[in-house]
């Protein structure tokens, strides 16, 4: 496991990871767990292989974290069946199709105001 981590992390943005492993003993121990998670949410592309097919599911363009900049705070949020339903466990078998996730934009009035200045 060590090479190929090794071997990804050295390939910068220029390398993707294509694994199922989850990775989760190397993280375990690590004092920065949050860089390695990100770091693998940016980098794995996972698999599935049916019969001779193989389809790659690469990692979202962005990041589904909440994000802030100028404009205010930008959440993510699940839709569709089971959006808003608790468990004590999930378990995740497929990643969601990008569509799947909502985004709940938090800013100022301000933000939203249009000038109407007249010169």
């Amino acid at each position: 496991d060590w090479y190929w981590l090794a071997a990804a992390v050295a390939a910068g943005d220029a390398g993707w990871l294509v694994s199922n492993d989850e990775m989760r003993d190397h993280h375990f121990g690590m004092l920065s767990r949050g860089d390695f998670l990100q770091w693998k949410a940016r980098t794995v592309v996972k698999f599935e292989m049916d019969g001779g097919d193989v389809a790659l599911a690469p990692p979202p363009p962005y990041s589904e974290s909440a994000q802030f900049d100028a404009g205010g705070w930008h959440v993510p949020a699940r839709v569709g069946a089971g959006a808003g339903e608790a468990s004590a466990a999930t378990v995740v078998v497929r990643r969601p199709a990008p569509g799947a996730l909502a985004w709940l934009c938090c800013a100022p009035a301000r933000a939203f105001e249009v000038s109407n200045k007249s010169e």
